[in-house]
C-alpha cells in the first residue's frame, strides 16, 4: 500500500513537472512567432537569392526570408511555412548565399520537426540524464556548426 502511494505522488510529481515544461515551452513557441511576424523586413535581394538556391536544392515548399532586427544569428522557423531569419547586418554576396544554403539543408532535412520531438522528449523525460545529454550534445553541435558557419 505504501509502495502504491509513492508511486502515485511520484507520478504526480512527473505529471506537474512535465506540464509546467510543456506550458512554458508553448508560451516560447508563441512569443517566438509574435516578434517574428512583427519585427521582419522584407528584402528584395534575399528574396532573389533564396529562389535561385531554393531551385537548386529542389525544395516544394514556400519558404519566405527575412531580415530581422532581433535575432544575432540565422535561425529557420515554422513548420507548416518554412520561415529563414537573417540577422540585420551586411554579409558579402557570397556569403550570404552560403548562409541561405545552409539554412535550406536545415529545411530540406526537415530539422526544425526533429529539434522539436526532440524537445518534446525531453519535456516528458526530463527525468532521465541520457534525454539531457542528448539534448545539449544536439545544442553543442549546433553552436559548433553556427561558429564554423561565422569564420
Amino acid at each position: 500500500q505504501t509502495t502504491l502511494n509513492f508511486l502515485i505522488v511520484l507520478g504526480m510529481i512527473w505529471f506537474v513537472i512535465a506540464l509546467i515544461k510543456l506550458l512554458y515551452y508553448m508560451i516560447c513557441l508563441h512569443k517566438t512567432k509574435q516578434t517574428v511576424t512583427q519585427t521582419n523586413e522584407t528584402d528584395c535581394h534575399l528574396t532573389s537569392l533564396l529562389k535561385i538556391n531554393t531551385n537548386e536544392f529542389d525544395i516544394k515548399k514556400s519558404v519566405s526570408i527575412f531580415r530581422n532586427t532581433e535575432i544575432q544569428r540565422p535561425c529557420m522557423v515554422q513548420l507548416k511555412k518554412p520561415t529563414i531569419l537573417i540577422p540585420d547586418f551586411e554579409l558579402l554576396e557570397k556569403d550570404l548565399s552560403i548562409l541561405i544554403q545552409h539554412e535550406l539543408l536545415h529545411i530540406k532535412n526537415h530539422d526544425i520537426f526533429y529539434i522539436r520531438l526532440a524537445k518534446f522528449y525531453k519535456i516528458f523525460y526530463w527525468y532521465n540524464p541520457l534525454i539531457v545529454l542528448f539534448m545539449d550534445s544536439i545544442s553543442t553541435i549546433k553552436l559548433t556548426i553556427d561558429r564554423l558557419m561565422q569564420m
